[in-house]
């Protein structure tokens, strides 16, 4: 199919456009160096003493030097070692992180980054929304016992249940305001576990752990809930 001439000046536009746009680090680079160069390069597994993730981080360099050597991009280690030149090869064959070679689109936009300067920008903060669990899900994945066997605790879905097993019955369910529907967790409950007299509780779900302070009744031995104790773990 031929085009008409006046689409031509549109085209070069766009593909101009294209070429200058300003790259972003966490939107335009990040992704594809994490998955295939930071499991091997950052502060915790730094080998060849480079850590890629960051720009001011692979500027500072290893042990060759800078990784990037802002507005050269051509002359930058990680994009020579990206191209397998210099007898640099980024990643391995045969790495233990399943990382891959990147991609000539990938490199080139590695390149066009450096070229641009390197910049950094902001990394975008994202807000986790949490949705709820469905009606019909409902797993029992953690169960606990108090030392002296009286009293049981099972997780059910997001919600915790005390059972007396001297008389199977259900003397409580644990409740915390803040989570869904008065639930105990926002996600399942996936540990539990009681103190060695019985009267703590504490409980596990993702990235969230609740220690819960139980209490006896003065009318009958069963227990009842104080506030919890929440510590969100970091993720």
């Amino acid at each position: 199919m031929k085009l008409p001439l006046a689409a031509f000046p549109l085209l070069l536009a766009t593909s101009v456009q294209a070429a200058v746009e300003p790259l972003e680090f966490y939107k335009d680079v990040q992704p594809f160096l994490k998955a295939n160069c930071i499991s091997c390069h950052n502060k915790t597994t730094t080998k060849a003493g480079l850590n890629m993730e960051t720009p001011d981080a692979m500027k500072a360099g290893g042990d060759s030097g800078p990784a990037l050597l802002p507005g050269k991009g051509a002359e930058s280690l990680v994009v020579l070692a990206s191209l397998h030149q210099n007898d640099m090869e980024m990643p391995p064959a045969n790495n233990k992180s399943g990382a891959v070679n990147l991609t000539s689109g990938e490199i080139e936009l590695l390149k066009r980054w450096i070229d641009q300067g390197a910049p950094m920008a902001q990394q975008e903060v994202r807000q986790v929304q949490w949705q709820p669990l469905a009606a019909g899900v409902h797993p029992i994945y953690a169960v606990a016992i108090t030392q002296d066997g009286r009293y049981a605790a099972c997780g059910r879905s997001n919600r915790i249940f005390i059972y007396d097993l001297a008389t199977r019955q259900l003397v409580s369910e644990l409740h915390d305001a803040a989570a869904p529907d008065k639930a105990a967790h926002r996600g399942m409950v996936q540990s539990l576990a009681f103190s060695p007299d019985g009267t703590r509780l504490a409980s596990g779900s993702y990235r969230e752990a609740k220690l819960w302070q139980m209490a006896p009744s003065t009318a009958r031995s069963v227990h009842r809930l104080l506030p919890p104790r929440q510590l969100t773990l970091p993720g």
